[in-house]
């Protein structure tokens, strides 16, 4: 009788164990519905709040034709649009009379230049402007027309580098960045063939003036290209029509997608080199230009600039 009494007891004991942890499950479950939900609805009445500060705001904005126009006619106008931010463009006939647009307080900002080219400009001129962040950059590339990477590049192996400072400098930044070879210093933008400090796989730096650099592609082991190397032709070969078009095609510059290494977006040298939004010190965090900056920002703009421009111009996000 006592046993039977026992057994009662555990099975009633256990039924009653399952019963609470049922319910503090179900509550736990709620509770946790309820904390996404509030987390949703605060994250909604913050866009609304957001959007009802931005509510009548304009922002003018200096630039020059080309992609920079593009971005803001096409892309930045529309998507402002949103948030109920108005976009004026304006554009100049060169990056210096859009900065000094935007000093005069004729633009809110300056949407036109290169951070290296703003940097010129800025000691020479002493604008008093200063840079809100980087947009977007045109990356090098390491090309070859005989090996299909780095990783196996052969010992002794030669590779063409641009002659021009900056274009040398980025190269070599990125073979470093790379593991192909080490400079002194990573990050000096004007870095030469003989500011190696390492240097494993006695590799043969050859700087070339860049209109040649493309013809080197069948010679040398590899080649890297700036942004702005052009195309290249054989002058005398113009005069023979069936080797004029063979010459051509062997000179055109190739796409940066057929590159076996890229510049990065975060690397050092790309956000130096990078196209960027510049302002009046006290414009710097007016709501119209971080607007612009966040769009410029955003996971659309990078979709954007892909399907605009493919691998030539990457957001950097």
């Amino acid at each position: 009788m006592v046993v039977r009494r026992k057994l009662i007891f555990v099975v009633v004991g256990l039924a009653l164990s399952c019963l609470l942890a049922a319910c503090t499950g179900v509550g736990a479950r709620t509770t946790s519905g309820d904390a996404q939900g509030e987390e949703t609805a605060k994250e909604a009445k913050e866009e609304a709040d957001k959007k009802k500060e931005l509510k009548d705001t304009t922002i003018t904005v200096a630039t020059t034709d080309g992609p920079y126009a593009l971005i803001l006619n096409e892309f930045a106008t529309p998507l402002l649009a949103e948030s109920r931010v108005t976009l004026k463009v304006n554009e100049f006939g060169s990056p210096e009379e859009a900065n000094t647009a935007c000093k005069e307080g004729k633009a809110d900002a300056a949407f036109c230049q290169r951070q290296n080219e703003f940097n010129a400009y800025d000691a020479e001129q002493q604008s008093g402007l200063v840079v809100v962040g980087p947009v977007f950059y045109k990356p090098i590339g390491v090309f070859s027309h005989k090996h299909d990477n780095l990783r196996d590049m052969p010992e002794d192996a030669t590779i063409a580098v641009p002659n021009n400072t900056e274009e040398r400098g980025r190269a070599l930044m990125l073979l470093h960045r790379e593991g192909v070879l080490t400079l002194n210093d990573p990050k000096r933008l004007d870095a030469g063939i003989y500011d190696l400090a390492e240097n494993p796989r006695f590799l043969h730096l050859r700087e070339a003036d860049p209109v040649e650099l493309i013809r080197l592609l069948d010679e040398v082991d590899y080649v890297v290209f700036g942004p702005d190397t052009p195309d290249d032709t054989d002058g005398e070969a113009k005069t023979d029509p069936e080797q004029n078009t063979e010459v051509e095609e062997s000179a055109k510059k190739p796409d940066i997608a057929s590159a076996i290494a890229v510049e990065a977006s975060n690397s050092y040298a790309a956000k130096q080199y990078a196209s960027i939004v510049a302002t009046k010190q006290d414009n710097a965090e007016d709501a119209g230009v971080m607007a612009l900056m966040e769009a410029l920002r955003s996971p659309e703009f990078a979709l954007f600039m892909q399907d605009e421009f493919g691998q030539e111009l990457v957001a950097i996000g």
